[in-house]
């Protein structure tokens, strides 16, 4: 489930904005970590998150990454 919230999240970020006299588009890469596979503590959860964000700017940005599988 975690997925379909991040990229429903995603999907709406996207959607153009007016403001005033301007169209505004944003976009945004969002990092997973899933209690216990990726940690069982928030600041191990946080490492394993954060990771994968960059994980998904790396990969072109505008993206839903998962951490990486500690035991990798």
């Amino acid at each position: 489930g975690a997925l379909q919230v991040a990229e429903k999240l995603r999907a709406a970020l996207c959607r153009p904005y007016v403001l005033g006299e301007h169209q505004v588009t944003i976009s945004a890469s969002v990092g997973l970590g899933l209690y216990p596979e990726h940690g069982t503590d928030v600041d191990a959860l946080l490492r394993a998150a954060d990771a994968a964000l960059y994980e998904a700017k790396r990969a072109g940005k505008n993206l839903t990454r998962f951490a990486a599988d500690p035991k990798d």
